[in-house]
């Protein structure tokens, strides 16, 4: 049996400057929480479902719309949509939203979290990737392929409700349980990285986060005059 536990706090605040060994350490690959939950459901037998990737992304993009992009009312909605579902076809939408939530987990993904969110958490990261499966197929590949244009795909952005979806990322173990009384079966994954794929980011420097994100920063984080931040707000010498 797998146990579900999600997490207690899931605010913005920055971590230490991030580097492998210290990711290694945060993650704590053998302890409880959402990490340890989603390796849990990696391996196993993956089984046809009645669920298709085209069908994923209505299911999202149908009930985040008739949640009026709220990540609260959308997490409600979805676990009703699914619940409406057997429950292969609720394993085989969890194994769709598990492989993005896996392919997300990259450093310069993390890093315009970071920028977007003003310090991101390996835990708020956790449902930052949550969020952006969320927001639909568009603007989750097109993240993919350039973390950057986040500046653009999100026309509108809520600092107080938006970037973080840790419900939604549960929608599938709750409709489940809903549906049979139990947990998610394994889901067949591959066995997730232990830490975030290409090159680490050091979230501490502002001036390599602008160079590096450069449209994420001018919208998000500049302040008069264009220049990066230090903590304090004001622009660096």
């Amino acid at each position: 049996m797998v146990t579900r536990v999600r997490s207690a706090a899931r605010g913005r605040l920055p971590v230490p400057p991030v580097t492998r060994t210290a990711l290694s350490a945060s993650q704590d690959p053998g302890g409880a929480g959402t990490g340890a939950l989603r390796r849990a459901l990696r391996g196993g037998r993956a089984d046809a479902g009645g669920v298709e990737e085209t069908e994923f992304w209505e299911i999202v993009d149908s009930t985040r719309e008739a949640a009026g992009e709220d990540p609260v009312d959308h997490a409600d909605l979805l676990v009703e949509r699914l619940s409406m579902l057997d429950p292969v076809a609720v394993t085989d939408f969890a194994r769709h939203f598990e492989s993005r939530f896996q392919r997300a987990y990259r450093w310069d993904l993390w890093g315009a979290a970071w920028v977007l969110l003003d310090g991101a958490s390996d835990d708020c990261f956790e449902n930052f990737r949550s969020w952006l499966i969320a927001r639909g197929r568009r603007v989750f590949e097109g993240a993919l392929h350039d973390p950057d244009a986040l500046s653009e795909l999100l026309p509108r952005f809520d600092e107080d409700a938006d970037g973080e979806a840790e419900d939604i990322g549960y929608a599938a173990f709750d409709a489940y349980e809903q549906l049979t009384g139990g947990e998610l079966p394994e889901l067949g994954l591959p066995e997730a990285p232990a830490e975030p794929l290409g090159v680490p980011v050091d979230f501490e420097d502002d001036r390599a986060l602008a160079a590096a994100y450069p449209r994420l920063w001018a919208r998000f984080r500049t302040g008069t005059g264009g220049a990066p931040r230090e903590a304090d707000g004001q622009g660096l010498a």
